[in-house]
């Protein structure tokens, strides 16, 4: 679902702001403002505060009580205003909100630039092209191995610049910066600009930072389990296509997503594709990539032809507040022999960026299948298993490892699982009209089986009001939030209303409106804002 985001590059005193920002706190001297390249990479790192001071401070887990939760934020005006107020880095910020402000600077000096979201994002931190993960005999994460994650989805920017600096036209067109902080290039945290073309010819040698985006679009997930420290590492299994998927932007003129896929990688399994990644792997510089360079060039260490297949199910229309199965059908497809298959199912509560928060189910399992038959084995979660008061994300990993006795063969499979929330339903009670009152609704049906204590809508609406927080009562269980507001249109044509709900209950529920706004005869005295009812 698209997430609302208030550039406001026009908005007074944004283009002052951005100028102080190139002078003072990234030091772009006046010699090198004229260069788009310096300019780009200079604001992708003066978004972030990770080592200069900079606009945002992030940060991935509660509590936010001392600033503004990143799930709050409707657009990046108000960041940037009180970042210029305080000189101090606003609290908080995750990667799309750095997005939404770097998308602001760029704007605001006449750079194009796009937001750019990528789901199954790899944040690789050793520079190796691979995603390793590492699992003991139980099938639990041995997270204290590798920094290395997969976020279930990242937001970068393109900005639109030619670049003379690489002695060719090949790569002039879109190149990807990035104010959220990951890792750092050449000293300090910012990325890019990376040339798109570069990144989907697996030239990630190329300047700045193609290295880093080849594998968050690109890298081969490795999972490796761990038998002691005097035994070698088992490689279980390798993915080469689960990183980068649905790469996503705003289609331009219209509210909706235009997948960008092609611009960054060729077709998955497809011959170009193999020879892009053997390409990047041989360029790479990290040991860690010469020896996986090593082990894909030796047969698998898997073995073919098991007859026992798996297959987990999830119910992906699941609200918040319900309760929800996991399934695993196991199937013996033998003629004429029975196995006897042992293994556990693993529900964690992640972040978005994958790091655990807490296991909430370890399910073992051990059953005898009998040739040609298929079982299931079901785990119920209920609403108290996983719920937890200020809980940002609910967002689930479901990790099935099963070995079948009698053969050398270890089945093992991760996947991601969220949970839906409600959108805010907009509705206009009349026609709006340029200066005339137009009355709005804005409502959700509360999902969870408890009430809502303390809320609040925050709404805008481009060119009609600024940033407005409207109080609601508490909302009983599975019952309807309503709030009654009046806006002014304050000039004629398309706008875009917003409404993003949050709470210590339930957060980020959101919903938005356009429509025009029709010319009148006769211009009443301008009025600007929200009148409430």
């Amino acid at each position: 679902y698209p997430r609302k985001w208030k550039l406001g590059q026009y908005e007074s005193n944004i283009l002052d702001v951005t100028f102080w920002l190139l002078g003072e706190v990234a030091r772009v001297s006046a010699t090198y403002r004229g260069n788009p390249i310096k300019v780009c990479r200079a604001l992708s790192g003066v978004v972030n505060s990770q080592d200069d001071y900079g606009i945002l401070l992030g940060k991935w887990i509660e509590p936010y009580e001392d600033g503004t939760a990143p799930s709050a934020w409707t657009g990046s005006v108000k960041i940037l205003k009180e970042y210029y107020d305080t000189e101090r880095p606003v609290r908080y910020g995750q990667c799309w909100v750095f997005a939404g402000v770097l998308a602001t600077l760029c704007r605001a000096l006449g750079i194009p630039c796009r937001i750019v979201t990528n789901f199954s994002s790899a944040h690789d931190s050793e520079a190796s092209l691979t995603v390793d993960m590492y699992f003991n005999e139980e099938g639990n994460a041995m997270e204290n191995f590798s920094r290395d994650q997969v976020w279930n989805f990242h937001v970068w920017n393109e900005v639109w610049l030619k670049r003379p600096d690489l002695g060719t036209e090949e790569y002039n067109g879109w190149q990807v910066v990035d104010g959220t902080p990951q890792e750092s290039s050449y000293g300090a945290y910012k990325l890019g600009p990376a040339p798109v073309l570069a990144v989907k010819n697996g030239l990630v040698n190329i300047l700045y930072d193609c290295d880093f985006v080849f594998a968050e679009v690109n890298a081969d997930k490795v999972y490796w389990r761990y038998r002691g420290p005097s035994k070698p590492l088992k490689l279980i299994r390798k993915d080469t296509t689960a990183i980068g998927q649905f790469i996503s932007t705003k289609a331009v003129g219209m509210d909706e997503r235009e997948d960008i896929t092609n611009n960054y990688k060729c077709g998955e399994q497809s011959s170009e594709a193999k020879l892009t990644m053997m390409r990047a792997l041989k360029l790479g510089q990290s040991c860690l990539t010469k020896h996986y360079l090593k082990q894909i060039k030796t047969e698998d260490r898997t073995v073919d032809g098991c007859d026992v297949e798996f297959e987990l199910e999830l119910n992906d229309q699941a609200l918040i507040g319900e309760s929800f199965n996991i399934v695993l059908r196991v199937r013996n497809g033998s003629l004429d022999e029975a196995h006897t298959v042992n293994g556990r199912i693993h529900l964690n509560h992640i972040l978005y960026t994958g790091k655990n928060v807490k296991t909430i189910r370890s399910h073992p399992f051990s059953t005898r299948i009998e040739p040609n038959e298929e079982q299931t084995i079901e785990v119920p979660i209920a609403f108290d298993d996983y719920y937890e008061p200020g809980m940002d994300e609910a967002i689930f990993k479901v990790t099935t490892f099963a070995i079948i006795g009698g053969l050398d063969y270890e089945y093992f499979s991760q996947k991601d699982y969220s949970l839906r929330k409600p959108d805010v339903q907009l509705q206009l009670s009349n026609t709006p009209v340029y200066q005339s009152t137009v009355k709005v609704t804005a409502s959700f049906y509360n999902p969870l089986p408890i009430p809502i204590n303390s809320g609040s809508f925050q709404i805008e609406c481009s060119g009609v009001c600024k940033s407005i927080t409207i109080a609601v009562h508490p909302v009983a269980a599975r019952e309807k939030c309503e709030v009654v507001f009046m806006i002014v249109p304050s000039f004629k044509g398309n706008t875009q209303l917003s409404a993003k709900f949050q709470s210590n209950e339930l957060s980020d529920i959101e919903g938005s409106l356009s429509f025009d706004v029709q010319d009148r005869e006769v211009n009443l005295e301008l009025h600007d804002g929200l009148v409430f009812s």
